[in-house]
C-alpha cells in the first residue's frame, strides 16, 4: 500500500521544469544579445570603408561638431 501511495504521489508531483517568467525571459534575451555582440567583437573583423570614414569622424570631432556636416561623407560620385 505504501508503494502504491508513493507511486501515485510521484505521478502527481509537479514538474520542476517550468517556463521562465517574463522578467527571466527578458534577462535571457539580454544575456544572449550581449553574448552575440561580444562574440562578434572578439572576431575582430575589419571595418568597411564607410564604417572607417565614420569612425574617423567620431574620433576626430567633438560631440557638437558631429551634429554638423561630417568629413568624408560624399553620398554619391560627382559627375564630371
Amino acid at each position: 500500500m505504501a508503494v502504491a501511495n508513493n507511486a501515485a504521489r510521484a505521478l502527481r508531483a509537479p514538474s520542476r521544469l517550468s517556463l521562465p517568467t517574463s522578467a527571466q525571459a527578458v534577462w535571457i534575451l539580454v544575456a544572449a544579445g550581449i553574448a552575440l555582440r561580444l562574440a562578434r567583437y572578439l572576431v575582430d573583423r575589419p571595418l568597411w570603408i564607410d564604417e572607417s570614414m565614420l569612425s574617423l569622424n567620431v574620433t576626430g570631432k567633438s560631440f557638437s561638431a558631429l551634429l554638423g556636416t561630417l568629413n568624408f561623407s560624399r553620398a554619391r560620385r560627382r559627375r564630371s
